[in-house]
């Protein structure tokens, strides 16, 4: 059989992607769908037949899909899809493209539209690749040279620019240096920007653990706070707490609820005995912070800790911490004024953690005993009621009656 050839091939495809197109009716999970498929054939075969499809996708939502998946795949036919959008009719639609362009010229095109054409022409015959490593190697020459007072505005932008599909680009670009400049910058906004920007990269792990301890233990206190902050966004083991987190909980009093709100990691067991112990504490903010950390680990151990806390100190702004951010998550039992320590050790007394404690408190969740289920014989099921007779056979009999009256 005779193999087609190419140009048969284009036409063949562009025919079954442009039909494909009609048929869709403006839902998101139709035109996902459709798009994912279009991306994965022969990549001249789709660019070729790219200004036929545009043309029939009645809906915007539908263009909005394809736009969506074209760019992340980084597929060659995206810059044309995205010239497409910028001049389409429909403002939602220029609104979208601009958008997913954002990723790739880091610039704000909705902001300066007369600037598009000029970066179009200037990308014209290039690859994704190609136009993501030349503007992600301009962009950060671009942030490099911002003056002092600019680096809010340019540190912000950046986390509007940042996408999985640039990062790379991004990285090889030399960001990572300047966002450990900005995060040493002692500018609390412009470190907090970087360190949402960073949790992003794609970093060595023991260079990015590294680098947050340095932060941590030696970086000014206003760097260590944003850090700690920023903590839960980074992947960190137990080691990592022990051997960083708790030094600095010791040595910086300034650190301590940051540190504890740190250490709050559902599943960290260990830092249970490391900071009920710290429930004692003369400030109020880190009495709450130790609640809150202890409430998202999730250890019932740490129940009795959180009770004798209230014992100890009665005054309303530490009760309803330790209660509602510790209390409640760990026992299932809603923050109630009236819950003050004389109840919560009833309530300890009775119910206790080790032994599914936290499945009893559901149901004292009003500050309700459950009821207790009485000892006895299990009840006998009553026999089931004999069926009634049909209804059919009760006018049989209402025949015979009738036909022996008759008789008579």
């Amino acid at each position: 059989m005779p193999t087609k050839s190419p140009a048969r091939r284009t036409a063949g495809t562009a025919a079954a992607l442009v039909a494909e197109a009609r048929r869709l009716d403006g839902r998101p999970e139709r035109a996902a769908a459709a798009a994912v498929r279009w991306v994965k054939l022969p990549d001249r075969e789709v660019a070729a037949a790219a200004g036929a499809v545009w043309a029939q996708l009645a809906h915007p939502a539908d263009r909005r899909q394809v736009l969506k998946t074209f760019f992340h795949a980084r597929h060659p036919a995206a810059l044309e899809l995205l010239d497409l959008g910028m001049r389409d009719s429909d403002p939602r639609v220029r609104s979208w493209a601009a958008e997913f362009l954002g990723g790739l010229a880091f610039r704000d095109f909705r902001q300066d539209a007369e600037l598009y054409p000029r970066w179009r022409d200037a990308q014209r015959g290039l690859s994704v690749e190609a136009v993501l490593r030349a503007n992600a190697r301009d962009f950060v020459a671009r942030l490099r040279r911002a003056l002092p007072h600019e680096l809010r505005d340019e540190s912000r932008m950046l986390i509007e620019y940042i996408r999985a599909v640039n990062v790379p680009f991004l990285a090889e670009a030399g960001l990572l240096d300047l966002l450990a400049e900005w995060i040493s910058s002692e500018r609390p906004e412009v470190a907090e920007n970087a360190l949402r920007v960073l949790s992003h990269f794609p970093v060595d792990r023991a260079r990015l653990h590294s680098m947050l301890a340095d932060w941590i233990r030696e970086g000014a206190e206003s760097t260590a706070l944003a850090v700690l902050r920023h903590l839960p966004g980074f992947p960190l083991d137990g080691e990592f707490c022990r051997r960083t987190l708790l030094p600095a909980m010791e040595g910086r009093p300034g650190l301590r609820a940051a540190v504890l709100r740190a250490l709050g990691r559902p599943g960290a067991a260990w830092a249970v005995d490391v900071i009920s112990p710290r429930l004692a504490d003369p400030s109020d903010d880190v009495v709450l912070a130790a609640a809150e950390a202890l409430g998202q680990i999730g250890d019932r151990r740490a129940v009795p800790a959180l009770v004798a806390a209230l014992h100890a100190d009665t005054s309303g702004g530490r009760r309803y911490g330790i209660a509602y951010f510790g209390l409640e998550p760990l026992t299932g039992v809603e923050y109630n004024p009236a819950h003050d320590a004389e109840w919560w050790g009833g309530w300890l007394a009775e119910f206790g953690v080790a032994h599914g404690g936290a499945k009893k408190a559901a149901k004292a969740k009003r500050g309700k005993a459950p009821a207790k289920k009485k000892a006895g014989r299990k009840k006998v099921r009553a026999k089931k009621a004999a069926p009634k007779p049909p209804a059919r056979k009760k006018a049989a009999r209402g025949k015979q009656r009738r036909r022996r009256k008759t008789r008579k």
